[in-house]
């Protein structure tokens, strides 16, 4: 159908690949961050400020699925702990 504020108009049911874009953006947006050049608390506020404001929108009228709300969790907790393709590093807290 086309999009409104860059949330897709749905009219069938909801799938994990309906929200397929914003998780795409998210991963876009923070790759242009480096999470190694970030100070702890840096990372978190870029985390809390920029980042969580992208699916917001679209989670305020319909109900995302669980598993795309967990992919989201899962970018935010990769860049904030440093966890790269190349280097994989492991999370302190969940």
């Amino acid at each position: 159908m086309g999009k409104y504020f860059g949330v897709p108009l749905i009219h069938g049911r909801i799938t994990k690949d309906t929200y397929k874009e914003i998780l795409e953006k998210a991963k876009s947006r923070l790759a242009t961050w480096k999470s190694s050049t970030l100070s702890f608390a840096g990372g978190c506020t870029l985390i809390k400020a920029v980042f969580s404001a992208i699916p917001i929108y679209a989670m305020q009228s319909i109900k995302h699925p669980t598993e795309t709300c967990s992919k989201l969790d899962k970018i935010n907790r990769n860049f904030l702990w440093g966890h790269t393709e190349e280097s994989k590093k492991m999370h302190l807290v969940k």
